[in-house]
C-alpha cells in the first residue's frame, strides 16, 4: 500500500482509502492525496444518505406496527358503558405511550349480573400490551364459569406457566349481581378500589391475593360489598394515584378518595371525568408518568 487517506466524520475516522502502487511505479504526489480525499467525503456522504434511508424505513416500520399494536389494543376495550338496572357505569383509559399495559372490561355474566375487571401489566409499550391481550382473552373465556378464587387461580397458572419471570399483572375482579347488590371480587395485588357509601362511610377493597404471574400455587381469597343507592365505587391503576406533580409529587390514595367524595352523587361518566380533570390538573406540564385506567360504578 502506496497511500492511505482517512475518512472523516466529525472527530472520528470511519474510513480509509489505501491505493497500490502506480502500474508506472512513480509515487503519489499531493493532487493524488486531494483527489483520494474528495473520493472518500463523496463515499462517506453517500454511505451516510443510505444509513439515513435504513433509519428513515426502520421508524416508519416501526411507527406502522406501534399503530397496529394501538388499533388492537383498542378494539379490546369495550365499544360502551353497559346498562344495567339500579347502576351507572363509565370508564377510561389513556395510555401513556402509543400502547400501554392498563385494561379494563365489562363482561355480561346474563340475568343483570356483570363482571368488571381492572388490570395493570407491569412494563410499558408493546411488549406489555401484548401480555394484557392475552389477559383479556382468558378473562372473556373464564369469566363466570367457576368460584372466584378458582378463577383467578387458573389465570395465575395460565400466566406463570407463559410469561417471563419479571412479568406479572394486578387484577381487580369482580362481579356485580344487580338484582342482589352484591359484589363480590378477588383483589390480585391491585390499588385496593374505594367503596363510598352515600353517608359518607368509606372502604378499600383488599381480598384476594398475590399479584398474577409471579407464584405457581398462589392462593386466593373473594370479598364481598353491598352497593346501595348512592353509593359509589372506584377501580383505578397507580397512573392515578402514583400522578406525579411538577415537583415530583404523587397525587397518592387520600387525594384520590377526597377527589371521589366531590364528585359522590352524580352520574358516573360526570364523576369519572371529574377525577381525570383533578389528575390532570395535579400533573399540569409533567404529563403522564404511566398509563392511567379508571372504572366508576355509581348505584342508583
Amino acid at each position: 500500500i502506496a497511500l492511505v487517506v482517512p475518512m472523516w466524520s466529525g472527530e472520528h475516522v470511519v474510513g480509509l482509502i489505501a491505493l497500490g502502487e502506480r502500474l508506472s511505479g512513480a509515487p503519489f504526489g499531493e493532487e493524488d492525496a486531494d483527489f483520494a480525499e474528495t473520493l472518500g467525503r463523496q463515499a462517506l456522504a453517500a454511505l451516510d444518505n443510505v444509513r439515513a434511508l435504513r433509519l428513515r424505513e426502520e421508524k416508519q416500520r416501526r411507527d406502522r406496527e406501534m399503530q397496529i399494536a394501538r388499533e388492537i389494543q383498542q378494539s379490546l376495550f369495550p365499544r360502551r358503558s353497559p346498562r344495567l338496572a339500579g347502576f351507572d357505569l363509565a370508564a377510561a383509559s389513556v395510555p401513556c405511550y402509543e400502547v400501554g399495559g392498563d385494561h379494563y372490561d365489562f363482561i355480561p355474566l346474563g340475568e343483570d349480573r356483570l363482571a368488571v375487571t381492572v388490570a395493570d401489566v407491569s412494563g410499558k409499550g408493546a411488549p406489555a400490551s401484548i401480555l394484557m391481550a392475552s389477559v383479556h382473552a382468558s378473562l372473556r373465556a373464564l369469566a363466570g364459569t367457576a368460584p372466584l378464587p378458582a378463577l383467578m387461580g387458573r389465570l395465575n397458572r395460565f400466566l406463570f406457566e407463559s410469561t417471563q419471570t419479571n412479568r406479572y399483572v394486578t387484577l381487580f375482579y369482580g362481579e356485580l349481581d344487580a338484582g342482589a347488590r352484591r359484589f363480590r371480587y378477588v383483589n390480585a395485588g391491585h390499588v385496593p378500589p374505594w367503596h363510598l357509601g352515600r353517608g359518607g362511610e368509606a372502604a378499600r377493597l383488599t381480598t384476594g391475593g398475590p399479584v398474577l404471574g409471579l407464584l405457581e400455587d398462589a392462593r386466593f381469597e373473594e370479598g364481598e360489598a353491598r352497593l346501595e343507592s348512592g353509593d359509589l365505587l372506584a377501580m383505578v391503576t397507580d397512573g392515578v394515584t402514583e400522578a406525579l406533580s411538577e415537583d415530583e409529587q404523587e397525587f397518592g390514595d387520600d387525594r384520590v378518595a377526597a377527589a371521589l367524595g366531590r364528585q359522590q352523587g352524580r352520574a358516573a361518566e360526570e364523576a369519572l371525568q371529574g377525577l381525570l380533570a383533578e389528575v390532570s390538573a395535579w400533573t399540569g406540564a409533567a404529563g403522564c408518568a404511566d398509563d392511567l385506567t379508571a372504572v366508576l360504578v355509581a348505584a342508583r
